[in-house]
């Protein structure tokens, strides 16, 4: 395929995936993915010849190249900050990630500058001869090998804490942070090879970098995209089931359901607590014996599913009237993480399911 279509095909889908984080930005922090993949669109918008032969027309001079690196490097360093927060659970802070942009693109317009005068050619072809461009090679490759590689690392380190659900995006992502970090080492020993010979080949093992690029740019934001999407798929489905399990144990245990808010964080955070109130009241009315009794007739059954049927019990004697147990359950271990709460919402409205002669929501058998 021509490299042009290539090109557009990736400001294409650059623009969308911009548009698209942009609209679902929340915090601060999150509105570095839709600036990083929009920097990243506008290099890749100065790939395409339309562009490049109009910039150097006006300037007479390679900026083209000189924008499309610093956008390369300004988008890469931000979408850097975005996986910080989202894959190591740290925020960034803003004002190091501005600076480390700034820094960086003030660095290599001042060496471009003061290599001048250029003449509308290849910048690469230009270099020798300029000391402080070296500068320039170094800030850029330097910076881009860094953000691509640490983006890779880290996206492949914590791939054992998620499911598959919630990893496919960020390994397509670290496929394509990858390629960009091969793009970066063999398009600088294809410089390196030309500052020594002008006149020889520069291709690099018979590299082409120019796929190299595309295909980065295809997978890291299919994989960016899809990330987000199947996040946001799991989080729509969690809200749903941690609401049957509110609605559940707050009808249980008769307690008052305060009114809505108007911040939906004030409101999440008042529903766990009852949540966590109304699974602690239940707790002293289940013992351990439940749970031996519960393992045995169902070994195989997640710890969520033996919870679940403990609570039914449970509410079952509350409901009669019945005593708390002298010995109440300890369910601390079962629902320890983040992800048991919902998990034990689906596992109830299974059973609810099931026990109705409903055909069960295949997402609740997940």
């Amino acid at each position: 395929m021509n490299s042009g279509i290539l090109a557009w095909i990736a400001v294409a889908a650059f623009l969308g995936a911009t548009t698209w984080t942009a609209a679902r930005a929340r915090t601060r922090t999150d509105a570095f993915l839709p600036l990083g993949l929009g920097c990243v669109g506008i290099a890749s918008a100065l790939r395409t010849h339309a562009v490049v032969d109009h910039v150097r027309q006006v300037t007479e001079s390679p900026v083209d190249e000189v924008a499309k690196h610093i956008a390369l490097v300004v988008g890469c360093v931000l979408i850097s900050g975005w996986v910080m927060q989202t894959l190591t659970a740290r925020t960034p802070r803003t004002p190091l990630v501005i600076g480390a942009c700034l820094g960086t693109a003030a660095v290599m317009i001042a060496a471009f500058a003061a290599s001048g005068p250029w003449v509308a050619a290849d910048l690469d072809s230009q270099t020798q001869g300029k000391p402080l461009m070296a500068v320039y090679w170094v800030v850029f490759y330097g910076a881009f090998i860094g953000a691509t590689a640490w983006f890779a690392y880290s996206a492949l380190r914590s791939r054992s804490r998620r499911t598959w659900q919630l990893r496919w995006g960020t390994d397509l992502a670290a496929v394509g942070a990858g390629l960009a970090t091969i793009w970066a080492a063999v398009s600088l020993l294809a410089l390196l090879q030309q500052m020594r010979d002008p006149d020889g080949s520069h291709l690099v093992l018979g590299i082409q970098t120019r796929y190299l690029i595309v295909g980065s740019s295809v997978f890291t934001t299919v994989g960016l995209v899809g990330q987000l999407t199947s996040a946001a798929v799991r989080a729509r489905q969690q809200r749903s089931d941690l609401a049957y399990l509110h609605r559940y144990v707050t009808t249980a245990v008769s307690a008052t359901v305060p009114p809505p808010t108007h911040d939906k964080a004030v409101d999440s955070y008042h529903r766990t607590i009852q949540i966590l109130d109304g699974i602690g009241t239940l707790a002293h009315y289940s013992t351990a014996a439940d749970r031996e009794a519960l393992a045995k007739r169902m070994p195989i059954s997640p710890p969520e599913v033996l919870v679940a049927q403990q609570l039914r019990m449970s509410v079952a004697r509350l409901t009669d009237g019945e005593p708390p147990s002298t010995s109440p359950a300890d369910w601390t271990e079962q629902l320890k993480d983040e992800s048991s709460l919902p998990r034990l919402g689906r596992a109830l409205e299974t059973d609810a399911n099931h026990h109705e002669g409903r055909a069960p929501d295949p997402s609740m058998t997940r």
